[in-house]
């Protein structure tokens, strides 16, 4: 076999190489062929790029993970139509956790536990705070007096808020298993609040 220099190597050919070598005290040997330190070490520069690359993308994710962690951020997978077109069935979601004393505002999408040691997260939008009434006139939705929102499939009924307790519905009113069948909602069963 002839030995070829280092100048008559593409990089197509160390390429192939790489794929038959071993590496011998800092030189490739196979076959005849030569291959010197300063073409290992280009070779090694493309590696180490690639380990840079996965080294800062480890690092972001864990710089992310203590920023949730910190400030009470969960992600989750929306697993329903219910707030269609608002968030469909599979889309990522991030919450922040509520405090025990934080009031969500009207308006507000929020996670909550239907029942006390259910693990099941329902995700619904604040519609009525403690004190509130709420009335829905063929779909014309309003709180206190005021309008709200005109979505189809509200339907008509009357409900007043007790205290410590939140009314919430779906944004796809026709498919939304909501407060208007299991009713308000107490305070504590509040999980967290849709960034």
């Amino acid at each position: 076999n002839d030995i070829k220099d280092e100048k008559e190597l593409n990089s197509e050919e160390v390429e192939g190489l790489y794929k038959q070598i071993e590496l011998c005290d800092g030189f490739i040997l196979q076959g005849g062929f030569t291959v010197t330190k300063k073409m290992n070490l280009q070779m090694m520069t493309k590696a180490s790029a690639w380990d840079k690359i996965f080294c800062g993308l480890c690092f972001s994710a864990v710089v992310w993970l203590i920023i949730c962690f910190f400030f009470g951020i969960m992600p989750a997978i929306v697993q329903q139509n219910s707030m269609a077109p608002t968030y469909c069935d599979g889309d990522l979601i991030l919450m922040h956790r509520l405090d025990e004393a934080e009031l969500p505002n009207r308006g507000d999408v929020v996670t909550f536990f239907a029942e006390p040691g259910n693990s099941t997260l329902y995700v619904k939008r604040v519609i009525g705070l403690p004190g509130d009434q709420i009335r829905a006139d063929d779909d014309v939705l309003t709180v206190n007096g005021r309008f709200f929102d005109n979505i189809p499939g509200t339907g008509s009924w009357i409900v007043n808020v007790p205290d410590k307790h939140i009314f919430r519905l779906g944004d796809n009113r026709a498919s939304s298993y909501d407060c208007r069948y299991m009713g308000c909602i107490p305070v504590e069963q509040l999980c967290a609040k849709i960034l």
